[in-house]
């Protein structure tokens, strides 16, 4: 494997690479070669022995405005229409979750209340480039 007389490569990633990260991936999805949100892929090999591979996906950012002017009730029923036909519309597209971060608990406490969000136990964290 990794030694000091061994070259690294990347490649695209192959189907033949896919069966063995999925063997690797300990219960993370691993994408398909043709999924439209994978904009970059690539698995690192030395002389015939995968290493490694990794994906860049696309992540659709929700931007949502509402009329301050309305009621909590009128707003809660707009967001509803909106997010049902959000999630359709991003199944649709091959989004298989959201991911929202917020600093606001009573946001966070409506998404979960009404929207059936959840707790996510991972950290959000993000890298500009």
């Amino acid at each position: 494997m990794l030694t000091g007389d061994n070259t690294l490569n990347i490649r695209q990633v192959t189907l033949s690479d896919l069966e063995e990260l999925r063997v690797w991936s300990n219960g993370i999805k691993i994408p398909d070669i043709d999924d439209p949100l994978s904009i970059v892929s690539g698995s690192i090999f030395d002389n015939d022995n995968l290493l490694g591979a990794g994906f860049i996906r696309l992540v659709g950012e929700a931007i949502i405005t509402l009329n301050p002017s309305l009621s909590v009730k009128q707003k809660v029923e707009i967001l509803r229409l909106l997010f049902a036909e959000g999630r359709a519309r991003s199944y649709l597209k091959g989004l298989d979750k959201w991911v929202v971060f917020t600093d606001n608990p009573l946001y966070a406490r409506l998404l979960k209340k009404r929207f059936d969000f959840d707790d996510n136990s991972g950290i959000g964290l993000q890298l500009k480039l």
